[in-house]
């Protein structure tokens, strides 16, 4: 699998003054990218379409933002050439029998949080690992197949691990508002449905069976979501037709996506939280609905344990965190209490490691 990593927040600087954005990129030669502040607006926007549909051509794109298609190609090019954006494949588990998603919250040993967190990080069965303030060190959601796998995980592979000390597992029984479905609010809802493909009406709540071909078509979107058919039938030894046949039979079932995925600190959100909800049992669908409309909420899903919902939050700075928990959380009426964690890193996002 092609992994690409996305440009650091410590190598991002942002001048008032000077009204540039200025990305110095990690390779051979550094490259210095400057963006004036209408165009970093069009950078959000495009980043926002390619969250609704990562396969949206460039003309689809252009006509919808009402901008010149050659400007459109030449910025969306350069933010996937940087690695600021990256445009991958996103599975919801629950829905297509693939495993067991579970949070987990880590505690390790001082001084351990990196190596612990890199540990957690090179493993395939983990989605996303994150060092969080708290009780817990560290915050990480992991899909194993089945249940046996999940014992074998919790008991005998996560204790191996140096330096880690203590997990609490809380497992994932529905993803509310999956990653996948947070796009930046900078579309309006005319311009998000010319970019959203069509979904099917399914009966039974979008369940998708995945054959070990449509694995493997998945397995190499994930790297690069946007990659030809052609390429695709190279890569897998069938024939273009097949794959496209394949590739629309998962998106329309909604159980599968591909979008764009960003670090929140390139798009003015430097702060992410992870909050953990006790909520009255019988509110837990209505509480969780309301919270998961809301677009600070990056991810919403039930777990299980004493928590009832856990929610991730994306939000400009702190003050605005902090109005969310004192005004939106608060005037919830069935939570009845709240466990903001703030993430100081993040080491892997939807199952690509970060820098």
């Amino acid at each position: 699998m092609t992994v690409v990593h996305p440009v650091p927040s410590r190598w991002m600087r942002h001048s008032r003054q000077e009204r540039v954005l200025i990305i110095l990129i990690p390779t051979r030669s550094f490259r210095q990218v400057q963006i004036s502040d209408t165009l970093y607006a069009l950078d959000r926007q495009i980043i926002a379409a390619l969250q609704v549909n990562a396969r949206a051509s460039f003309p689809a794109i252009a006509s919808a933002l009402r901008e010149q298609e050659r400007t459109v190609a030449r910025r969306a090019q350069r933010l996937l050439d940087t690695g600021a954006v990256r445009l991958t494949a996103f599975v919801d588990e629950l829905k297509t029998g693939l495993g067991q998603p579970v949070s987990l919250r880590i505690s390790v040993r001082p001084g351990s949080t990196d190596a612990v967190a890199d540990a957690l990080s090179a493993r395939p069965d983990t989605r996303a690992v994150m060092a969080v303030t708290g009780d817990a060190d560290i915050c990480c959601e992991l899909v194993a197949a089945d249940k046996p796998t999940l014992h074998r995980v919790l008991n005998t592979d996560l204790p191996a691990i140096t330096g880690l000390r203590h997990t609490r597992t809380y497992a994932v029984l529905h993803h509310v508002k999956p990653t996948s479905a947070w796009q930046l609010p900078v579309l309006t809802s005319a311009q998000t449905r010319l970019l959203r493909r069509p979904r099917a009406r399914s009966q039974d709540g979008g369940r998708l069976q995945l054959s070990s071909d449509d694995l493997e078509l998945l397995e190499a979107l994930r790297g690069n979501a946007r990659c030809s058919y052609v390429d695709l039938a190279g890569q897998l030894g069938v024939t273009a037709t097949t794959v496209r046949r394949r590739l629309d039979r998962m998106l329309t079932s909604g159980a599968v996506s591909l979008r764009a995925s960003v670090e929140p600190e390139l798009l003015g959100l430097r702060i992410e939280a992870d909050v953990w909800l006790r909520v009255r049992p019988d509110s837990i669908a209505k509480t969780a609905a309301q919270l998961a409309r809301r677009s600070e909420v990056t991810y919403c899903g039930v777990v299980t344990g004493s928590y009832g919902l856990e929610l991730i939050l994306a939000l400009p700075d702190l003050d605005q965190l902090h109005s969310f928990i004192a005004d939106v959380i608060a005037a919830q009426p069935a939570v009845l209490d709240s466990e903001p964690t703030l993430v100081t890193r993040t080491y892997k996002r939807g199952y690509l490691r970060t820098s």
